[in-house]
């Protein structure tokens, strides 16, 4: 780096009436000319009431600071401050010490207390006290506490230390001249990786602790220690103290003997230190305040905080990631850290027009006039080589080839040789518009933007251009390529809004876009991403995505932002591996993760919220570069952003009344009136306030959340009886969305709802009832009594009609009966015929059924007759031909004529078709219904079938079948089986209904 800086930038923001905002950049005079160390930002706590000196500070679980100080212990809640004055034994507070549980210890003038809570209620124990002699069961002016691994708790006097343990105390005394100057600390106390227990004096001394001996022994170094404010563990065996000189840096052995001693941070009356992070950490001073350090190839390099009103500060205490508290003697305030880093790369002039990666250790920043080289070394980035460009003022500057390419604002290129400084035009297109954006592609050409006059161009390696603004490409405002290689252009088109690059035809192809919701004519695409499955748009009417899948029209939907205006101007995109997208809007930068929107700007963690058009580019090592009109950020861990603002709190009031509840985490009930107006108070501890925003919903009103909103309270009014929930969130800038708070109340019942309301209406209407009954009855009996004698007259003479038409109809009922009895008898001959005839056929049915049985047996009979005889013949046959075989010629004669005339009557399959013809003839369509039901049935299982059907025995199916008995036996069985018959059921009686 060849210059540097001695001029001091800062921004003063006017966040209300009782915050203010200071962004601190100051170097000093020995600072690189461009530093990177994280942007700063911080918020003097201007309300807290004054209360004397501040000694220390802790924050509990819940997010409250306890301040010890000299008019008692105080607790900031995130709205509003509580002083505990008596709670203490003395209200000169020194010290506080974290316990166990959530518990505090205080030291105090007056001892020592220890503060737990029940309830959320604080309780203060004082369990510990100190008078102004030494006493074997007393203190002396305690200053400083500490617990080792062992729960022991030493505790720094003003010349003395002493041990408590286990209720009891013990004093030691470390030798004379050992008296404290400082009214807030005494010792400070550590212990080594080797379990060594060391104290460090503030004026100088160190003692370590010998447990066989019980005692403390001089630990001597090669020079002399003034103003020991703090000891800090580094490592195992590696202390850092905090001297008058700097601080210090000691290595002790296993003997607890200092190997090596030496100053390594020349910062002077050093009172504290805290590290942001490995490479980032915060020294206090007694009287310089606080200074930044940055580790640089193994060293530290510091700057100067500029805080007002804080010269001497006595403590820092981390309270998130990002938030410290800093504490002077007369003022308190938080430091938030950024996690963007900024690079100054121009003292006078730092609008940031360009920033395009090199390779992956260079990265080329650009403002009008100036272009630098950042190098990545050791981790670090620093700048390489600055270059004025004098006498051109340019908008863009991209690497090419070795060279670097420039676009100034009359659409003119030129090409700069680093090498040489040599500047030199191209003369290869038009003056117009001013270069907008440079882009290079796969194929190592170089894309130009903006010149509407020139249209979109590329350029090849040998600097001869293409102009495509006959293919209608003019206003073409960005190019970009994903990394499959695909290329889109984009930017103020009229009928086609996207046009796709086909390296094939090296030509351009139009793709109509239907936009939901539709974009009025001012709309314009400034920036794009090209990812694997969509292409999002970063419009000047919000953010839009598309599906890269083939159809047509493509279809490009607005994703909605939550907590942003939904048609918000966006002038870059970019997206990081962590799959969160990074896009600039006009004063803000803000992180999508896919479901919130995390937002930074000057007051959170930029220079500037204000980005140039493309101004997000992702170097090869994956860092976020972002190109501010304040200066160069650089965002090195965006995966470690996804923290949580504090669940905030609730105060639920109503109207006119003290009826109020608080809650926090959780659900909480309380019971209002019918009709009350409530207000909701929201309580934040994120500080300072005016970067908190809520949103609110009512489950049982509220479809939705409603927006983000400063706006620390709620009124509604009216409410009707029921029981609601009411839920809040906070969102702190630059962190996601808190977890939901959650508050559960009920409205009562009006006074016309209650039951004795509702009661007394029920019997009023109830005797009502019964009056209007009591009247009605009366006018019913006078009409009955008046209808009765109506009717009596009407009934006589009807009567006297009615017998006269029963002497009518009684003779015409004797003629019909005398009609019914001639029918009735003529039906039952009818009927004594037709039984006749029925029986006279159900006889003849049973003798045809005799018949058919008659017939079956001697139909079976006579195949059983026919068998047997071919069986016989068959024997017969068989013994005729071997007696052939050996009989002389004269027998053989005789016996051939035999043999054929038995051959001739021999019974085959025919006999059995036969039989089947005439067994089906009797018993229609057996087969058919036993094949159709039960198909495994062989032709040999349905001529034992046939047979069962015929009711043939055992013996007479086994002379049929050609088997045993038993073979007929285990046929049965099988066939049961097949004909799914259990083992009780009958295969004839189941055959006998086929």
């Amino acid at each position: 780096m060849r210059d540097t800086v001695s001029a001091i930038q800062y921004m003063l923001k006017k966040a209300s009436p009782v915050f203010s905002l200071l962004t601190i950049l100051f170097f000093c005079s020995a600072f690189p000319s461009m530093a990177q160390l994280p942007w700063a930002n911080y918020y003097p706590m201007e309300e807290i009431a004054s209360t004397g000196r501040y000694k220390d500070i802790v924050i509990d679980s819940q997010d409250r600071l306890w301040i010890s100080t000299d008019h008692g212990i105080h607790m900031y809640d995130g709205h509003r401050f509580h002083a505990y004055k008596d709670a203490t034994q003395s209200n000169y507070v020194k010290s506080l010490l974290k316990g166990e549980k959530d518990s505090i210890y205080i030291v105090d003038d007056g001892g020592l207390e220890l503060l737990t809570f029940e309830n959320n209620m604080p309780v203060f124990d004082n369990f510990l006290k100190a008078k102004g002699v030494f006493s074997d069961t007393t203190l002396n002016y305690p200053k400083t506490l500490y617990q080792s691994k062992n729960k022991d708790l030493w505790i720094g006097e003003d010349s003395t230390i002493v041990r408590y343990r286990d209720g009891k105390m013990k004093r030691y005394e470390l030798g004379q001249n050992w008296q404290s100057r400082n009214y807030i600390t005494s010792h400070s106390f550590q212990e080594d990786g080797y379990g060594n227990f060391w104290v460090f004096s503030f004026i100088g001394h160190i003692h370590r602790y010998v447990p066989s001996a019980d005692t403390f022994v001089r630990v001597t170094l090669p020079h002399d220690l003034r103003v020991l404010s703090f000891s800090y563990k580094m490592e195992v065996n590696v202390f850092w103290l905090g001297t008058a000189e700097g601080v210090y840096e000691i290595e002790v052995n296993a003997a607890g003997e200092v190997i090596r001693s030496e100053l390594i941070v020349n910062i002077r009356n050093v009172s504290c230190l805290h590290f942001v992070s490995a490479d980032y950490l915060l020294i206090g001073t007694w009287s310089q305040g606080l200074f930044m350090g940055y580790r640089n190839q193994g060293t530290f390099l510091f700057k100067k905080l500029d805080l007002p009103k804080i010269n001497d500060v006595i403590t820092i205490k981390k309270r998130n990631n990002k938030q410290f508290w800093i504490v002077g003697s007369e003022t308190i305030g938080a430091l938030n850290i950024s996690p963007f880093v900024y690079y100054q790369i121009d003292s006078d002039y730092n609008l940031i027009r360009s920033v395009h990666p090199v390779n992956d250790k260079k990265v080329l920043a650009a403002t009008d006039f100036k272009i630098t080289e950042l190098q990545r070394l050791d981790g670090q980035w620093q700048a390489e080589n600055e270059y004025n460009i004098e006498g051109l003022y340019f908008f863009r500057a991209i690497p090419f080839k070795g060279l670097y390419i420039l676009g100034d604002q009359l659409g003119q290129l030129h090409v700069f040789n680093p090498g040489n400084s040599n500047l030199e035009r191209l003369n290869k297109i038009p003056q117009g518009e001013a270069i907008q954006w440079m882009y290079q592609d796969i194929d190592e050409k170089l894309w130009i933007c903006g010149n509407k006059r020139a249209g979109l161009v590329r350029m090849d390696s040998n600097f001869n251009v293409r102009s495509y603004a006959s293919e209608g490409l003019r206003d073409i405002r960005v190019i970009r390529c994903g990394k499959d290689g695909e290329c889109y252009a984009a930017g103020d088109l009229s009928e086609n809004q996207l046009a796709h690059f086909n390296f094939r035809k090296e030509a351009f192809d139009l793709i109509d876009l239907d936009f939901d919701p539709r974009p009025d004519e001012q709309f314009a695409i400034e920036d794009l991403f090209i990812g694997r499955d969509s292409i999002y748009l970063a419009t000047n009417m919000g953010l839009y995505v598309l599906s890269k899948k083939a159809g047509f029209p493509k279809k490009a939907v607005r994703i909605h932002l939550p907590g942003l205006q939904a048609d918000i101007t966006l002038k870059a995109i970019n997206r990081t591996p962590d799959g969160a997208f990074w896009l600039a809007g006009e004063t803000m930068v803000m992180r999508y993760n896919g479901k919130e929107v995390q937002c930074f700007d000057h007051s959170n963690g930029l220079p500037s919220g204000a980005l140039h058009f493309r101004g997000i580019e992702l170097d090869k090592e994956g860092d976020l570069w972002l190109a501010t009109e304040k200066g160069l950020a650089m965002l090195p861990e965006y995966e470690k952003l996804n923290h949580r603002s504090t669940t905030p709190e609730v105060l639920i009031t109503e109207w006119g009344t003290e009826n109020q509840f608080e809650s926090s985490e959780g659900v909480n009930e309380n019971t209002f009136h019918y009709g009350s107006n409530l207000e909701f108070k929201f309580l934040s501890k994120m500080f300072p306030s005016d970067l908190v925003t809520f949103q609110t919903r009512i489950l049982e009103i509220d479809t939705g959340w409603s927006n983000m909103d400063p706006e620390n309270n709620l009124k509604a009014l009216n409410f009707k009886d029921g029981n609601y929930t009411f839920e809040l969130r906070a969102g702190y800038k630059g962190m996601l969305r808190s977890k939901i708070s959650s508050k559960t109340f009920t409205v009562s019942k009006p006074w016309f709802k209650s039951v004795w309301f509702l009661s007394a209406i029920f019997f009023a209407l109830l005797i009502l009832v019964w009056i209007v009954y009591a009247l009605l009855k009366k006018r019913i009996e006078q009409k009955k009594i008046r209808t009765i004698a109506e009717v009596q007259t009407q009934n006589e003479e009807e009567l006297e009609s009615f017998k006269q038409l029963i002497q009518q109809e009684k003779g015409q009922s004797e003629k019909l009966k005398s009609q019914i009895t001639k029918i009735k008898s003529q039906f039952d001959t009818e009927k004594s015929i037709l039984n006749t005839e029925i029986k006279y056929r159900d006889l003849k049915m049973h003798k045809y059924t005799e018949d058919i049985e008659l017939k079956n047996k001697q139909l079976s009979t006579q195949l059983l007759r026919g068998i047997e005889k071919d069986r016989a013949l068959q024997k017969v046959h068989t013994e005729l031909k071997k007696l052939l075989k050996k009989s002389p010629d004269h027998m053989q004669e005789m016996i051939s004529p035999l043999l054929k005339t038995i051959e001739h009557n021999k019974v085959s399959d025919k006999d059995w078709e036969a039989f089947r013809f005439y067994f089906e003839g009797v018993h229609r369509g057996f087969d058919e219904k036993l094949t159709s039901n039960f198909p495994l049935l062989t032709a040999q299982d349905l001529r034992h079938c046939a047979l069962i059907r015929s009711k043939l025995n055992i013996n007479e199916c086994a002379n049929l079948l050609g088997i045993s008995p038993d073979s007929v036996k285990t046929s049965r069985y099988r066939l049961k089986k097949k004909l799914q018959l259990g083992p009780q059921q009958s295969l004839l009686d189941f055959l006998m209904t086929i």
